[in-house]
Order: structure tokens, then sequence, then C-alpha cells
């Protein structure tokens, strides 16, 4: 083990100066974060839903609020439940035979956590707005919770866990497994279904609102700050020339408005210079609704898509 680490480290310290240039790189951009008051302390609650979500989850996305709200209700009075029963069983696996690995890989997920919030505080990069990020300790968790699932479904003795005796649940071992094992059924359900952990963008169905809403010249605008706006456009092109009706309807133009105003793609310019009628299609795009007012471009608040991840807004140009 003492080779095998010896070499791990050496494989490591090879991407040193490579990952002393990550933060400056413009692809981790999108990702950089501030200081302030309203934002310093988010990202500790969302590594804490991520972790949690990695073993509880029930339908929250593509739902009607009721629903994911009786979820997240559920997901939390059961975590309440459970959560002293697994500490206890925890502490009986600690004291047993198998301590050392337990700490060894407890060590492990705490590193882990700890270098994640040296990126997000050190390095102003928040690694904590992707649940994807966090696949670098899920195997941990996994393992320490079968662990603790394993040393519960062998407590016999009833009385080892009496502390926890509830009136309408009485709490063995075995069937604090089973429930745990129903509740991460229940949420890999909800994954493989997509009522969960979706897509962040779907350029799909943008896509195909677009086009099925097209009756004059169109142009998709952007406004430009990382690669990451770039990314979400191509992939949005990309869908309306792979689309079914890409051959039936007209094609949209593309534009990215860059926040400075000595650039030359500016936003009134372009609108300027096409042709009326016209659709404006601001895609993730931040103007003034005052300045597209005064280039008689009235928004429709009827014809945006809500679901598509896209903050899209569709101005009527005439």
């Amino acid at each position: 083990m003492i080779f095998a680490g010896l070499g791990t480290l050496a494989g490591c310290l090879i991407w040193i100066p490579v990952a002393s240039n990550i933060s400056s790189n413009e692809l981790t951009d999108w990702i950089a974060t501030g200081y302030d008051i309203d934002e310093i302390w988010q990202p500790i609650p969302r590594m804490l839903v991520w972790l949690i979500t990695m073993v509880a989850l029930l339908p929250i996305e593509g739902v009607p609020i009721a629903i994911a709200v009786c979820s997240g209700i559920i997901i939390l009075l059961g975590l309440i439940w459970i959560f002293p029963l697994l500490i206890q069983g925890y502490k009986l696996l600690l004291n047993g035979s198998k301590g050392f690995p337990l700490t060894l890989l407890t060590g492990y997920g705490l590193g882990a956590v700890i270098l994640y919030l040296a990126l997000i505080y050190g390095y102003g990069k928040d690694v904590s707005l992707a649940a994807r990020y966090h696949f670098v300790y899920f195997p941990v968790v996994i393992l320490i919770l079968a662990a603790i699932g394993d040393q519960l479904w062998q407590v016999i003795n009833k009385t080892k866990l009496n502390d926890y005796k509830h009136k309408w649940f009485y709490a063995t071992g075995k069937k604090i497994v089973a429930v745990i094992l129903v509740i991460s059924l229940l949420g890999s359900l909800t994954v493989v279904n997509n009522f969960g952990y979706k897509k962040s963008r779907h350029s799909n169905r943008l896509a195909t609102h677009i086009q099925t809403s097209i009756t004059v010249p169109a142009i998709v605008g952007t406004t430009y700050e990382t690669l990451s706006e770039l990314r979400e456009l191509i992939a949005l092109a990309l869908a309306l020339e792979t689309s079914p009706l890409s051959n039936k309807v007209r094609k949209p133009q593309f534009f990215l408005v860059q926040r400075n105003n000595d650039h030359d793609f500016n936003l009134k310019a372009i609108l300027l210079s096409q042709i009326r009628p016209l659709d404006l299609w601001g895609v993730n795009l931040r103007a003034n609704e005052e300045d597209l007012n005064q280039l008689n471009c009235i928004k429709d608040n009827e014809a945006r898509l809500s679901d598509a991840g896209y903050k899209n807004r569709v101005y009527h140009c005439h």
C-alpha cells in the first residue's frame, strides 16, 4: 500500500504545473464566484444537498410544484428519522474490527470535501454549482453506507438500538437496511426517468419551439461572457440544424453581444441593420428592454419556453 501510495503521489505531482494554471483558464470562468455576503454561504448547503441526493432522491424536476415539495418533505423526514440510526451503526462499526478501514474511508471523504472548499474559497471557483463535479467522493459515500448497512444487518440484539425505538416503527437493523435500499431504489428510478439530475440545458426542446414559432425572419442573440455561453449557443445551433424541421422552415441567424460597449457587435447596430418585421430571440441575452422598446421591439410574454433551461425571451420588431 505504501508503494501504491507513493506511485499515486508521483503521478499527481506531474500535474501540479497544469493545476496551478486552471484557475486562470477561460474554460473555468463560468464557475467563478465572488465573496459577497449573499454568495459566500451558498456552496456549503449546495454540497450538502448533492451529498444527500447521492443516497435519497424523489421526483423534484419536471413535476408539479406540489409533488416536488412533497418529495422534499418526505426526504427530509426520512433523513431526520434515519440519520441517528446511521450514526449509531457507524459507531458500532468504528469500534469493531473494521474500524481502521472505515477511518481511512472517512478521512478520504473529508479530505475531498476540504479540497473542494479550498477550490471554492481559495481559488474562487464554485465547484458546488453542478452535481456532476462531486463524483470524486460518491464511491466513498456508497462504501461507508454499505458498511454501516452490513453492520446494522448483523445487529441481532435489538437492545443495541433501543435508544432509537419509535412507537410507529421499531428500528431493527434489518428494517433500517430495507428502508435504505427502498429509498435508494426510488432515487435510481427518479434519475433514470428524468425526474431528477436533469440536463440543465435542453437545446433540442428550445430549437423545436423556435422552429414551430418562426413566421418572419429571426435572429438569436446571446450575451457573451465566458466560453459557457458560446457552448450553449453552438448546442442550440446544432439542434436547429439536425432537427427534422430544419429543411421545412427558415433558419435563424445568430450573434453574440459582448458587454463591452466598445465592441463592434452591439445589439442596437445589429437590430438596425436587419430588415423588418423581425423576431429577436434572446437566449441568455442581457438587454435593456427600454432600449429594445425604442427600437420598436416588443416582448411577447406568451412565446417563451419555460422548461428549456435557457433564459429565453421573444421580441417582435416592427
